[in-house]
C-alpha cells in the first residue's frame, strides 16, 4: 500500500536509475589532493614549482612559463600552498558535466554500456583530471552537433570546459581551442545563438580566470606555443616500434579504424551521410590522436600509464557517441580494448616500474574515501626531508636573499627553507629552443636576478648538459662569481657526487653576452669537422640543420628523428651526446669541454685552459634529417672583458 502511494508521488524505477547514475558519476572524480614531498627529482620539483609560483603571485606568461598553466595543481592533484577550495570547485564542475551525460544519453543505450563504464572508472582511475574534463568536453561538443546546438547547457559547459584546460595545461589547452574554433564555425552556420553564447561564455570565463590568477594572457600564449611547438624536437624518447605498449597503440587505431569504417558503411547504407554523423567522427578521430601523441612523444611510465587508462573510456563515449551500442559488434570491441588496457598496465607494473593503480585500499576510490582525503592529507616525509638537507652552516651565507638552482631541483631549495626566486622558464631541461633561451637569458641580465645561484651538471635523456641553456649560462658567467661548493648532508660522505656549485651576483652594471661571428662553413651529416680555436677563450657554434619531409611527416606521426653529436677531445676520446634541432640554432660552446663540477667551476671564473679542448665533432642522423647544413662560429666577446677585470 505505501509503496503504491509512494510510486504513484515519485517514479521509484526512475528515481533508482538516477542514484545509480549519481554513484557512476562519482566514480569519474580524479584521485584525492595530497600534500607530499617527492624529493629533487625533475618529475616531482615542477610539480612544487607550479603551486610556489601561483601561491607567491608570480606571473604566469612572463615571470613563470611551463607546459602547464596557473590551474596545473588540478591535474597534479598537489595540493601544496594550495587552497583546497579549487580542487572542490573544479571536481564539481567535471563530476555534473559527466553526470549530465549519464543522464541525458546513458539512459538510450543498452544496459550493458553502464555496466561497462563503471568497471572501467573503477578499474582505470589514474586517469588525470584534464584528461576526464577533455573527455566529457569532445562528448558534449559532439552531441550538440547532433542535437543542433539545442541543449544551451552542453554549449555554456563547452565553453567554460575550453576555457578552463588553456590554464590547466597547454597543449589540451590549445586543442581544446582549435575543436571550440570547429565548433563556432559549424554553429555559426545552423544557429548563430549558439556561436555567439560560445564565444561569450569562453570570454567570460578567460575573464574570471584572470581576475583568480596572475597571468599575462597574450605573453602566456605566445611563450606557451614556443613550449608546445618544440616539446616533441627535445622531449621525446626513443622507443623500438617492437615495444609491447606502442604495439598496443597501434591495435587500439586498428580497433578505433575497424569500427569507424563498419559505422561509416551502415551510415551510408542508410543514407545517412550528413553533418550530424560525420563532424562528431572527426572530432574523435582527431582527439584519440591528440591522446596518443601526448602520451607517446615522451614515452614514459607517467605518459604510458594515463594514456592506458583514458583510452577504454574513449571508446565507451565514442560507442555511446556514435549510437552503435546495439550492433553486435560494439560489445566485443569494447572488451577487447578493455582487455588490452589491462594488459598494458600489468606489463607497466611488471617492467615499467608503474604502481599498481589501487594505492591503498578499495575504499580510497569510493566518493566517501575521497571526500575524506581531502580533509586527512597525506604529510611530508620526515626521512626524505632530512635526506634533502644542507648543513646550516654552508646555507648561512645565503639567508633569505634569493635564489635560483640549476638544473632542475627545485625542492632542494623549498625544502631547505631558501627564499626561491624562479627563472622564467623554471628548469633547464624545458628551455629547449633558442627563443626559450633567450627568454631566460634577459632575465639574468636585468635587475630582477636573483642574488645567488646553484648550480650541477645534471641533464636527461643523454643531452649535453651545457648545450642546455647555453646562452643563459654565458649571461650568468658575466653577472655572477663563483662561491663555494656544497653537498646535501647525505651525500656529505659521497665522493662520486660533486655537489653544487653556488654563485653570487656581482654588483657590477647588467651585460648581455655578445657573440661575434668568425667563419661559416656549409658541412654534412656524418662528416668528422676538425676545429682549432685558442684554448683561452670559448668559442660558439649554431647549426642549421633541419628536417626533410620524411622528418616532418615521422615527427608528426610518431616522433622526430634522432640527431646526436659526437665530440672528439684532444685526449683522444670522445662522447656520443643527443643534439636538439631548435636549441642548437642558438650559439652553444664547441672548443672547450665542460662535462664536469670541474670544468663547470672553471667555465666560471674564467680558467677555460684547464678544461679539456674540443678537437673535432661531427653531427649524426637518420634519414629524416636533411643532410646538409650550415655552421657559424662565434667568439664571446664580452667574455674577455670578465678575463682582464
Amino acid at each position: 500500500m505505501f509503496l503504491n502511494t509512494l510510486n504513484r508521488v515519485v517514479d521509484i524505477k526512475k528515481a533508482g536509475y538516477n542514484i545509480l547514475l549519481l554513484f557512476i558519476a562519482t566514480y569519474i572524480l580524479p584521485v584525492k589532493p595530497y600534500i607530499k614531498l617527492y624529493g629533487t627529482f625533475s618529475f616531482h620539483s615542477w610539480i612544487r614549482a607550479i603551486n610556489y609560483a601561483v601561491n607567491n603571485n608570480i606571473i604566469f606568461g612572463t615571470k613563470f612559463i611551463y607546459t602547464y598553466g596557473p590551474l596545473g595543481f588540478l591535474d597534479t592533484r598537489n595540493s601544496t600552498y594550495i587552497n583546497g577550495w579549487y580542487f572542490i570547485i573544479a571536481d564539481l564542475f567535471l563530476f555534473i558535466g559527466f553526470y549530465y551525460l549519464l543522464q541525458k544519453y546513458l539512459s538510450k543505450c543498452k544496459p550493458w554500456i553502464s555496466l561497462i563504464l563503471f568497471i572501467s572508472l573503477f578499474v582505470f582511475q589514474n586517469a588525470g583530471f584534464c584528461q576526464k574534463l577533455f573527455l566529457v568536453y569532445i562528448a558534449l561538443c559532439s552531441y550538440s552537433i547532433q542535437n543542433n546546438f539545442s541543449k544551451k547547457f552542453e554549449t555554456v559547459y563547452i565553453a567554460i570546459a575550453a576555457a578552463a584546460l588553456l590554464y590547466i595545461k597547454l597543449n589540451f589547452g590549445f586543442f581544446a581551442f582549435l575543436l571550440l574554433l570547429f565548433l563556432s564555425g559549424i554553429a555559426i552556420v545552423r544557429k548563430k545563438y549558439s556561436f555567439f553564447l560560445i564565444i561569450i561564455c569562453y570570454l567570460l570565463m578567460l575573464c574570471c580566470l584572470n581576475a583568480m590568477v596572475h597571468i599575462a594572457f597574450f605573453d602566456y600564449i605566445a611563450t606557451g606555443w614556443a613550449i608546445v611547438n618544440n616539446y616533441a624536437d627535445a622531449m621525446y624518447m626513443n622507443l623500438p616500434l617492437s615495444d609491447f605498449l606502442l604495439l598496443s597503440a597501434g591495435i587500439y587505431t586498428a580497433l578505433f579504424g575497424i569500427i569507424i569504417a563498419l559505422y561509416i558503411s551502415q551510415t551510408y547504407k542508410n543514407r545517412q551521410i550528413n553533418l550530424s554523423n560525420i563532424a562528431p567522427l572527426l572530432i574523435l578521430t582527431v582527439s584519440l590522436f591528440f591522446f596518443y601523441k601526448s602520451s607517446f612523444t615522451r614515452s614514459d611510465s607517467y605518459h604510458y600509464e594515463i594514456y592506458f587508462e583514458t583510452v577504454p573510456l574513449f571508446f565507451i563515449l565514442m560507442i555511446m557517441i556514435l549510437k552503435i551500442d546495439s550492433r553486435p559488434y560494439a560489445l566485443f570491441f569494447v572488451f577487447a580494448i578493455i582487455a588490452l588496457s589491462t594488459a598494458d598496465m600489468w606489463y607497466e607494473v611488471k617492467y615499467c616500474g608503474v604502481d599498481i593503480p589501487v594505492k591503498e585500499t578499495i575504499y580510497e576510490y569510493t566518493p566517501f574515501g575521497y571526500f575524506m582525503g581531502l580533509k586527512n592529507k597525506s604529510i611530508e616525509d620526515p626521512e626524505l626531508a632530512k635526506g634533502e638537507r644542507f648543513a646550516e652552516k654552508d646555507l648561512k651565507f645565503i639567508g633569505r636573499n634569493s635564489i635560483d638552482i640549476f638544473p632542475y631541483d627545485i625542492s632542494l631549495l623549498l625544502v631547505n627553507n631558501l627564499n626561491y626566486h624562479p627563472r622564467p622558464i623554471p628548469q633547464t631541461y624545458t628551455c629547449y629552443s633558442a627563443y626559450l633561451d633567450s627568454v631566460n637569458a634577459a632575465y639574468f641580465a636585468s635587475t630582477e636576478r636573483p642574488e645567488y645561484l646553484m648550480m650541477s651538471n645534471e641533464s636527461i635523456d643523454g643531452r649535453y648538459f651545457f648545450w642546455d641553456e647555453s646562452r643563459t649560462n654565458a649571461t650568468i658567467n658575466l653577472e655572477y662569481s663563483y662561491c663555494i661548493a656544497i653537498k646535501r648532508i647525505s651525500d656529505s660522505s659521497n665522493a662520486n657526487f660533486p655537489g653544487y656549485l653556488v654563485l653570487k651576483k656581482l654588483t657590477r652594471a647588467s651585460a648581455y653576452p655578445i657573440f661575434q661571428k668568425i667563419s661559416e662553413l656549409h658541412e654534412e651529416l656524418w662528416k668528422k669537422i676538425t676545429i682549432n680555436f685558442p684554448d683561452s677563450v670559448p668559442v660558439y657554434m649554431s647549426a642549421t640543420i633541419k628536417y626533410n619531409f620524411i622528418g616532418q611527416l615521422d615527427k608528426l606521426l610518431y616522433k622526430p628523428p634522432h640527431l646526436q653529436v659526437r665530440l672528439f677531445y684532444d685526449d683522444g676520446t670522445d662522447m656520443l651526446y643527443r643534439a636538439i634541432i631548435p636549441e642548437i640554432q642558438a650559439p652553444v660552446l664547441i672548443n672547450k669541454s665542460v662535462k664536469n663540477m670541474e670544468e663547470l667551476k672553471n667555465y666560471f671564473t674564467c680558467d677555460l685552459k684547464k678544461n679539456k679542448n674540443i678537437i673535432a665533432f661531427q653531427f649524426e642522423g637518420g634519414l629524416g634529417i636533411e643532410k646538409e647544413f650550415d655552421i657559424t662560429f662565434y667568439n664571446f666577446s664580452n667574455y674577455k672583458e670578465k678575463l682582464s677585470q
